[in-house]
């Protein structure tokens, strides 16, 4: 029978009390406002949130009305860049002096400078939003501004998300879903109005828009990057069907025994009101075959999910009687954790090199690599040993004793390869855990020749078994040509399996933690149980002989 490991954390933490504040509406239900602009016609453009926040528009006819950015975006507005403008004034109920998300679509001219957006308060400016030479800037007429770091031209006549988010004095800009550039007011004011496309203050109109306008959305909580992209996607978050799924859609490395949760759909009654659909199978859950009733908003798999296994999941909402309604789900996937991780600490020696370029390190710096690990042709890109009728040897040291899964070879692929084969053929492979006593990897291994041409992918795979080791050596006893008794090698990677604790929460090093906090980690594979280090003293927890707490489950605490 396998014994079962023991997952150890250890743990040194900074402590100091803080006051979190935290957001207890979802995403649906903060919707202050939401303008599809899909009217056509008229002066106005109406508020499909249910809040009744309308907005005037200002110097504009019919022609404005334009088609959206693609069929399902409806209609859009064009400003003119001469007097367009809108504006809500008069129109929030109660001013917004909390968290917040503002969503928009929106082009530009090149050359010109141009306000998306304005925040006001009564008379008072709160925060613009302009572009200032082809690139976003941020000011809030206190002293604050803050341009984009990427300097994205948003001129170029494209349609570009923007989001602008605000967590209490912190303001976070994003574009096209990717963050753009922070900055924070001087302080927190209430907001009662946005104008959109124009600066309007002091009795003064200029830097008014000339692009188009789309879907803009302002929600009571400061939504996260992924709830962005979101709307990119989707324009508006669903009432009645589920959303933000977790583990996220086409997460990766997620844990086997992971628990599926969603946000319902606001219609979901509390008996029965989602279906589940879970496999492997994209077509199986896409035609809803196999699904699991469940009356709360997470799912547990009836087993522990297969590694490096890409799994596709949709939740249908229900209604309740008599009408029983489906609301079908997007399909949503994630993949499970693969089966080994690569060691990334690593330290390579020879014991002799051709010349200064072709050391050892460059086994294991990527050097060579593309992005598809695919290798080069470069020398200056392998290790070449110098020239040893015994045989060369190079070396592996790692920062810490590993449970070692496999190592993947790319040889030598110089453009002789196929003629001189410098590449290591018949290699001895030893392992050790202290650099004093090894032990062979069974008998000799053969490792295949590489083509001598680029984009080379590995084509040898080592299996270690699971064996622990801290010291790889790989001894030539051959190369491919047998003409010079030299030999090379490419790249190799380490894969291992963990067995370590991983992922602490809060993370190593974090400060400003809640005196309640609880301790929170990811396991290690095949534990059965963990002990946990906690001291303020760092090197009682390296020692383990700090106080010692024995767990079941992932997490400790709270602490206080």
């Amino acid at each position: 029978m396998r014994r079962k490991q023991k997952s150890v954390l250890w743990l040194s933490l900074t402590l100091s009390l803080i006051l979190l504040g935290s957001i207890s509406v979802t995403a649906q239900e903060a919707l202050l406002l939401r303008y599809p602009f899909d009217e056509g016609v008229g002066d106005r453009v109406r508020d499909v949130s249910g809040n009744e926040n309308h907005a005037m528009m200002n110097n504009m006819d019919d022609s404005a009305w334009i088609a959206g950015k693609e069929p399902r975006f409806g209609k859009a507005l064009d400003l003119d860049g001469i007097d367009d403008y809108l504006t809500t004034d008069g129109f929030f109920s109660e001013p917004l002096d909390g968290d917040f998300t503002l969503s928009m679509w929106f082009t530009g001219t090149p050359g010109r400078r141009a306000r998306l957006f304005q925040f006001r308060t009564g008379d008072a400016q709160m925060v613009n939003v302009r572009i200032i030479d082809d690139i976003l800037s941020i000011d809030d007429h206190g002293g604050v501004q803050a341009e984009d770091s990427g300097n994205v031209i948003v001129t170029d006549q494209q349609w570009h998300h923007f989001a602008i988010v605000r967590s209490g004095k912190a303001l976070i800009a994003y574009l096209d879903g990717e963050q753009h550039m922070e900055t924070s007011l001087q302080d927190v004011v209430a907001m009662d109005n946005v104008s959109i496309g124009v600066r309007d203050r002091d009795g003064t109109q200029d830097d008014y828009l000339p692009g188009k306008v789309d879907e803009f959305s302002i929600y009571a909580e400061a939504l996260d990057i992924d709830k962005i992209r979101f709307l990119m996607e989707h324009l508006v978050f669903p009432v009645e069907n589920a959303s933000n799924p977790d583990p996220a859609d086409q997460a990766t490395d997620v844990p086997r025994d992971v628990v599926l949760s969603w946000t319902p759909g606001k219609f979901a009654p509390p008996v029965n009101g989602h279906t589940v659909y879970l496999s492997e199978n994209f077509q199986d859950v896409n035609d809803g075959i196999g699904g699991i009733a469940t009356s709360t908003n997470s799912y547990s798999p009836a087993k522990r999910l297969d590694l490096g296994t890409t799994y596709y999941w949709r939740v249908d909402e229900v209604n309740a009687p008599p009408d029983s309604t489906i609301f079908e789900g997007d399909v949503w996937s994630f993949t499970t954790e693969p089966v080994g991780y690569p060691i990334e600490n690593i330290t390579a020696t020879a014991s002799s090199t051709q010349n200064a370029d072709m050391g050892p390190e460059n086994t294991i710096n990527g050097s060579g690599l593309d992005a598809n690990d695919l290798h080069s042709m470069e020398p200056a890109d392998m290790w070449l040993s110098g020239n040893e009728p015994l045989g060369a040897w190079i070396e592996f040291q790692f920062d810490k004793v590993y449970k070692l899964h496999q190592m993947w070879v790319w040889n030598s692929n110089q453009t002789i390869e196929s003629l001189v084969g410098f590449g290591v053929k018949d290699v001895t492979i030893e392992y050790s855990t202290n650099g004093t006593d090894y032990t062979p990897l069974g008998t000799t291994h053969e490792f295949a020749q590489a083509p001598g041409v680029s984009d080379y992918a590995h084509n040898t795979t080592v299996d270690f078994g699971g064996v622990g080791a801290k010291y790889i050596r790989l001894t030539a006893n051959s190369n491919g040509g047998g003409m010079l008794n030299q030999s090379g090698l490419s790249e190799v990677r380490f894969l291992y399996i963990p067995v370590h604790a991983r992922e602490p929460s809060p993370d190593s090093g974090a400060t400003d933690v809640d005196v309640d906090v609880t301790l929170g980690f990811r396991a290690g594979r095949e534990a059965a149980k963990h002990d946990v280090y906690f001291s303020t003293d760092q090197q009682a927890v390296i020692d383990a002989t700090a106080p010692v707490a024995t767990v079941a489950e992932t997490s400790y605490g709270p602490l206080s």
